[in-house]
């Protein structure tokens, strides 16, 4: 059965909890601890409440980073599918084999640093090809590109953010 502490040392740290918990508090007198207090603590199951207030604030900041990382992905996909569906709204009937898509993925952050995402999608080519990927089709294979045109737009933004970043 785990004890208190390994249950919060896991939560929040994965498996180097024990190095990561001595690392993050301060005894009462504002000293570091010790991994072998760690372990005192896991070994008998008993958690100082100097220890557990520094953990539950530990945990809060840990919950915020990771609530902005999900929003982060949020963002990421939402803004890559809403690119493509408007897209594909507007210009579905104007692809041809001749036809050149011109994909590009930016990041900025906003006023929190959370990493927001703008994806362009266009028919026209830009001025400046630096950062845009470029789907273009092969008579062969044209149904085909047809048929999966959104996962072939998603490829074409990712590989224009991985050049962008």
């Amino acid at each position: 059965m785990k004890t208190e502490i390994e249950i919060i040392g896991t939560a929040l740290f994965g498996k180097s909890w024990m190095t990561q918990i001595a690392e993050n508090l301060k005894d009462q007198n504002g000293q570091s601890i010790t991994r072998q207090s760690v372990q005192n603590w896991h070994r008998h199951n008993r958690v100082p409440m100097w220890a557990k207030e520094q953990l539950k604030v530990l945990a809060a900041v840990r919950l915020a980073e990771i609530q902005a990382l999900s929003k982060t992905f949020d963002d990421y996909d939402f803004v890559v599918d809403e690119a493509i569906e408007n897209f594909l709204w507007w210009n579905q009937s104007k692809i041809t084999i001749e036809s050149s898509i011109y994909c590009k993925l930016e990041f900025t952050h906003d006023e929190f640093n959370n990493q927001r995402h703008h994806a362009t999608i266009t028919l026209e080519k830009p001025t400046d090809l630096s950062d845009w990927h470029v789907l273009d089709f092969d008579e062969k294979y044209f149904m085909r590109d047809m048929v999966n045109i959104r996962n072939e737009l998603k490829k074409k933004l990712q590989r224009s953010f991985a050049v962008s970043k």
